[in-house]
């Protein structure tokens, strides 16, 4: 048996942790699923043990989103990771309308 997936949110909206959550438990109900309120506490809690998903809100983020990723990247660096945004998308960024689908296409790869 594969071990539960560890799944890392950064998200403001509560609506969006619900909608992984939910997603989650019915895909693979012992996936384990961590919500923070900031790039900081995401950052600590990257340095506890990888993470196989990383969901962030870039406009949670902030400025210290790219030292996130980065962070990420080098602590968990087969974790798939994905940036969501309202607005203006830079590159490689999602809008929130993709949440679902992408969460379905990252939890069969990751």
């Amino acid at each position: 048996m594969t071990r539960p997936r560890k799944v890392l949110t950064v998200f403001a909206a509560r609506g969006h942790r619900d909608t992984v959550r939910r997603l989650c438990r019915s895909l693979e109900p012992a996936s384990q699923v961590t919500d923070v309120a900031s790039a900081t506490d995401a950052v600590l809690t990257l340095l506890t043990g990888p993470m196989d998903l990383v969901l962030v809100d870039a406009g949670l983020a902030g400025d210290l989103l790219g030292a996130l990723l980065r962070h990420a990247q080098r602590s968990a660096p087969r974790a798939k990771l994905a940036v969501f945004a309202g607005g203006a998308l830079a590159p490689g960024w999602l809008p929130w309308s993709q949440l679902e689908a992408t969460l379905l296409a990252l939890l069969a790869r990751a």
